[in-house]
């Protein structure tokens, strides 16, 4: 699983599902965006080489990608 937390709690569900449980890869969102602000457009949360990153580790034959 590959979690892409956006905002409120799901930081927390990130933390529990990659730290805690192990059985997901951070895709490497740090900061949350604004609800109000959602498609403003200007902001870049993941680049592209981040969930390039993710989706292989995820295909690995790791305990992720199970």
């Amino acid at each position: 699983m590959i979690t892409w937390p956006l905002f409120a709690e799901q930081f927390f569900n990130e933390k529990l599902i990659v730290q805690v449980l192990k059985i997901g890869v951070r895709i490497g969102v740090e900061v949350g965006m604004d609800p109000m602000d959602t498609f403003k457009g200007d902001k870049v949360f993941v680049k592209k080489e981040d969930v390039k990153m993710a989706i292989e580790k995820l295909m690995e034959n790791g305990v992720e990608g199970e």
